[in-house]
C-alpha cells in the first residue's frame, strides 16, 4: 500500500510540476519561512502539501517533522518519523532528526497539566546544557507550581544567561512562597548576580528577617562578595544587626583575611550566641595562634563556661586544636550531656579535631552508649585510620539497626550525622526519604573505601530495600562520586542472583561509573519492571549516555506513559550530546 501511495505521489509531482504548481524547494522555503515567524501550523501544512507532491523529498520530510515538533503535535510527529524511516531505512540514525524528536517530546511536556511531567521536561532541558533548554528553564521559573519554580531556581544556579538572571531577580522581588524564595536567594549568590548584593545586605538589616532566611542570605552574599576590604569587614563587624556581624566572620574566612582577625576577636563576647560561635570558628579555621595585644587563649577559655552549650563546644574544639588540655576536659562534660542533640554536636566537633583529639576520641568511642555519638566518633577514627575495624562495625550496626531517617547537620561548620528532622514539602527531590538514602549511601561508600569485610553485604542489604530509588535531581544535587573501591563492590553485585539487587546496583553504577555492563542489566530488566522502576531505569540510561541506547530510547518515545516518553527524550539528548 505504501509503495502505491509513493508512486502516486511521484506521478502527482511530475504532473503538478509540469502544470506550474511549484517545485520541491518552493515548499521547503515556505515551510522554513513559517517556522521563522513561529507560525508552526502553517509550516506543517506547507510541508504536508509538499509531501503529497514530492514524497521522495527527504528535505520535506525533515521540515515536516520539525514543524510538527514545534507545533506540539507529538503523536503525529512520531507517526511521521515512523513512516519516514520505513521509506528511507538509511535515515534511522539521522542525529539531527532524532534530536528534533527528543526536543519535540520535551517541549510538548512543558504544557502538560501534570506537574510531574512538567518537572521532567524542565529537568531534561537542564541535563542537555543546551541553549534550547534555556526557554524551558525560564518557563519553569514562571510555573504555577511552587515546587517546580524552586527546582528551576536551583538548576538556574548553573547558568549565566542574562534572561535567567533577570527572571531570578524578578522572583527575588516578587516570590511569596517561602521555600522558593530561599532557593532563589541561594542561587543568586551562586550565579554571582552582583545586582542583588545591596538588596541582600538590606535584607539582613530588617528585623523581620528570620534565622533561616538570614543563613541563606549570608551564604549567598559570601558567594558573590568577591574580595572584601578591611573597611568592609570593620563596618560589618560593628553593625548592630547580628546577621551582619555573622557575615563579617564568613567574609573573613572566605577571603582568608588573617590580617583582619583583630576585627573579629571582640565578637567572641558578642551578645548573640551564633556570632560567638562563628568568631571562635574563624580563629580555628584560619589557624590563628596569637593576636597582638590580646591574651587570646584566656579569652577562649572563658567561653568554656558560656551559657550556650554550642559556644562552649566550639571553644573546646578551638582549644583542642591548639593543644590545650582544657579543651578535651570540656568535651567530656558535653559528651555526657542529658540532651542528645548536644552530645551529637559535641561528638562531631571532637571528631573534627582529628589527630589533636587523640586519645580522647578513642576513649569516648569505646565508652559511649549513644549510637549517634558512636557513629560520629567512628567517622573521626576512620579519618585518622585508627581502630578501623571497630569503627566500621559501628557504622554497619547503625545502617542495620537505626531505622530513623538520617541527614547531615552542617549549620555549625562541622558535619554531624543526625536523625533527620526535616519536614516533607511538596518537592519529592528534597524529601527526608531521599536525603536518608543519600546519607546512608555515603556511609556505605566509607565502608567500601576501608575495604571492610561487611561492606558488600551492607550494600546488598541497602539495595534490597523496596523503597530505594534516587530521582534524577537528587543524583545531581546530593550524590557524590563513588570511590573506585565502592564502584568495584557495587559492580560485583551486577552478577547477583536477585534481580532487584542487580537492577539497583546497575542504577548506582549508572551514576557512579557509567558502566556499559550496567546498561546491559538495565535493558534486560526494563520489560518486566513496573512504571516507577522503568522511570529509574531510563534515568540510569540517561546518565550512562551511551550511543548504544539510542534505538531503545527511540522506541520508548512511543510509550503510552508521558513520563517515560519525556525521560527517554532526555536520554536521547544526553546520548547525542555527551
Amino acid at each position: 500500500m505504501r509503495e502505491i501511495i509513493f508512486w502516486i505521489g511521484c506521478s502527482l509531482a511530475f504532473l503538478c510540476s509540469a502544470a506550474g504548481y511549484g517545485n520541491e524547494e518552493t515548499y521547503v522555503q515556505a515551510a522554513h519561512a513559517h517556522l521563522r515567524i513561529q507560525d508552526f501550523g502553517s509550516a506543517s501544512q506547507e510541508a504536508k502539501e509538499g509531501l503529497y507532491l514530492f514524497p521522495h523529498s527527504k528535505t520535506l520530510w525533515a521540515v515536516y517533522i520539525k514543524a510538527l515538533a514545534k507545533q506540539g503535535d507529538e503523536k503525529e510527529m512520531l507517526a511521521t518519523w515512523k513512516n519516514y524511516i520505513e521509506i528511507f531505512p538509511e535515515e534511522k540514525d539521522n542525529r539531527a532528526l532524532i534530536e528534533t524528536l527528543a526536543w519535540g517530546v520535551i517541549e510538548h511536556a512543558t504544557f502538560s497539566s501534570l506537574p510531574t511531567i512538567r518537572f521532567m521536561a524542565i529537568l531534561s532541558a537542564f541535563f542537555s546544557q543546551d541553549a534550547k533548554g534555556i526557554k524551558i528553564l525560564l518557563k519553569g521559573l514562571k510555573d504555577k507550581n511552587s515546587a517546580l519554580r524552586s527546582a528551576s531556581a536551583q538548576m538556574s544556579a548553573h547558568y549565566r544567561d542574562q534572561e535567567i538572571k533577570e527572571e531570578m531577580l524578578r522572583l527575588f522581588h516578587e516570590e511569596t512562597v517561602w521555600n522558593v524564595r530561599l532557593q532563589v536567594i541561594r542561587s543568586l549568590g551562586l550565579m554571582k548576580v552582583k545586582e542583588a548584593k545591596q538588596e541582600l545586605l538590606d535584607l539582613l538589616q530588617k528585623t523581620t528577617t528570620t534565622a533561616e532566611e538570614t543563613r541563606v542570605v549570608i551564604e549567598s552574599l559570601v558567594n558573590l562578595w568577591g574580595v572584601a576590604t578591611r573597611e568592609d569587614v570593620s563596618r560589618l563587624a560593628k553593625d548592630k544587626r547580628a546577621a551582619l556581624r555573622l557575615l563579617a566572620c564568613e567574609v573573613i574566612a572566605h577571603g582568608d583575611m588573617k590580617d583582619a582577625i583583630d576585627l573579629i576577636i571582640p565578637l567572641i563576647h558578642d551578645s548573640h550566641a551564633e556570632v560567638r560561635q562563628a568568631a571562635l570558628w574563624v580563629i580555628g579555621y584560619l589557624r590563628i595562634q596569637e593576636v597582638k595585644g590580646e591574651s587570646l587563649w584566656l579569652l577562649v577559655e572563658k567561653k568554656l563556661e558560656d551559657i550556650d552549650p554550642l559556644v562552649s563546644i566550639k571553644a573546646a574544639w578551638l582549644l583542642t586544636l591548639n593543644g590545650s588540655l582544657k579543651g578535651p576536659e570540656a568535651f567530656i562534660k558535653w559528651l555526657e550531656s542529658p540532651k542528645r542533640d548536644v552530645r551529637i554536636i559535641a561528638a562531631a566537633n571532637l571528631a573534627a579535631c582529628g589527630k589533636y583529639a587523640f586519645p580522647l576520641i578513642e576513649e569516648q568511642f569505646n565508652k559511649s552508649a549513644d549510637p549517634y555519638v558512636s557513629i560520629n566518633l567512628a567517622l573521626g577514627l576512620i579519618s585518622q585510620r585508627v581502630e578501623i575495624r571497630k569503627a566500621c562495625q559501628v557504622l554497619c550496626q547503625g545502617l542495620t539497626h537505626l531505622k530513623e531517617k538520617w541527614s547531615w547537620d552542617e549549620k555549625n561548620h562541622v558535619r554531624a550525622l543526625v536523625p533527620n528532622r526535616l519536614r516533607h514539602f511538596d518537592d519529592p527531590d528534597v524529601s527526608p526519604a531521599i536525603i536518608d538514602q543519600m546519607t546512608r549511601l555515603e556511609i556505605l561508600n566509607v565502608l567500601a573505601i576501608m575495604r571492610d569485610s561487611q561492606a558488600q553485604q551492607a550494600i546488598k542489604s541497602f539495595l534490597k530495600e523496596k523503597t530505594w530509588g534516587i530521582t534524577a535531581l537528587a543524583s545531581v544535587t546530593l550524590l557524590s562520586e563513588g570511590d573506585q573501591t565502592a564502584i568495584d563492590l557495587v559492580q560485583e553485585l551486577l552478577n547477583d542472583e536477585e534481580v532487584q539487587v542487580r537492577v539497583q546496583a546497575a542504577l548506582i553504577m549508572a551514576r557512579w561509573g557509567r558502566s556499559e555492563k550496567a546498561l546491559e542489566t538495565l535493558l534486560q530488566a526494563f520489560p518486566e519492571a513496573d512504571r516507577e522502576m522503568k522511570e529509574r531505569i531510563l534515568e540510569g540510561m540517561m546518565h550512562i549516555s551511551s550511543s548504544q541506547s539510542i534505538p531503545f530510547l527511540l522506541h520508548c518515545l512511543q510509550d503510552s506513559y508521558p513520563s517515560l516518553r519525556v525521560i527517554a527524550a532526555a536520554g536521547l539528548i544526553m546520548c547525542l550530546y555527551h
